[in-house]
Formats: C-alpha cells, structure tokens, sequence
C-alpha cells in the first residue's frame, strides 16, 4: 500500500526492481567480490519478490472475478430485466460458526453430501421437516 490508502500497481514493484538492477549496473559493481555477490543475490531477490507480487495480484483478480460471478449466480429473487432463473428457487442458510450467508437450491438439500460452509469450513447441519406438499419454503406445516 501507498499513501492515502490506495493499492499500488503491482507493476510498480516490478519497474523499482529493474530500476535497481539498473543502477547497479550503472555503478560497474564488482561481482566478484564478497559485496557485489550479496548486492547482486539481494537484487535478484527483490526482482523474484516483485514478480511474484504481480503474479498474485493478476490471482487475485481472476478470484475476484468468479467471486462476483459466483455472487450474480447466488441472487435469483430480482425484479429485473437480467437473465437470471427464477423459476428457480433457491433458499438462504447462515453458518452458525462464522455467520456466512449460504445459497442452497432444492437438489443441494436433496443431496446426501455433507454442506460446508465455504468460508470456515464447518459441516452444515440441516433440519428440514417434509411437509404434505413437498415444497421446502411451504407453510403448511
């Protein structure tokens, strides 16, 4: 992070690193001796440290990505012009561990595969009472 709280451009540690690599070139260092073989190691660390923040950071918004998806694909119940299913009826459970919000559709709770919660990974225990009508959302309990 950079000042003002706003997140540097991965890129940006990427560019110092070859800057550096570049100054020490400039200086002609020795590498040959014991100081310009630690200079040039401690570069060459900076360097790898610095693409693999940039790898991590292209991850990290590739995850965001299907997180947001993920999310869309989670919220059937709108009144808009969208293309999402609601034919479809999905049900909304909350972890007891950690308080995730859970998106369930009627063959997840049909199925005999243990629920987790994606967030802290705790099983999912589910009381579900069968009714005259099969429905799960019914009241006719």
């Amino acid at each position: 992070m950079q000042g003002g709280g706003k997140a540097v451009k991965m890129s940006y540690f990427t560019e110092k690193a070859s800057y550096l690599k570049g100054l020490a070139a400039g200086l002609e260092i020795d590498g040959s001796t014991k100081e310009g073989k630690l200079l040039n190691a401690m570069l060459e660390v900076i360097s790898d440290m610095a693409d693999e923040l940039e790898m991590i950071d292209e991850r990290q918004d590739d995850l965001l990505d299907l997180i947001s998806d993920l999310a869309e694909d989670c919220d059937c119940d709108c009144d808009c012009d969208c293309d999402c299913d609601d034919d479809l009826d999905y049900f909304e459970i909350e972890c007891e561990k950690c308080g995730n919000i859970i998106c369930l559709d009627e063959d997840m709770l049909d199925s005999d595969e243990e629920l987790i919660c994606p967030a802290c990974g705790e099983i999912i225990e589910l009381e579900i009472e069968d009714c005259c009508c099969d429905h799960f959302d019914c009241e006719c309990n």
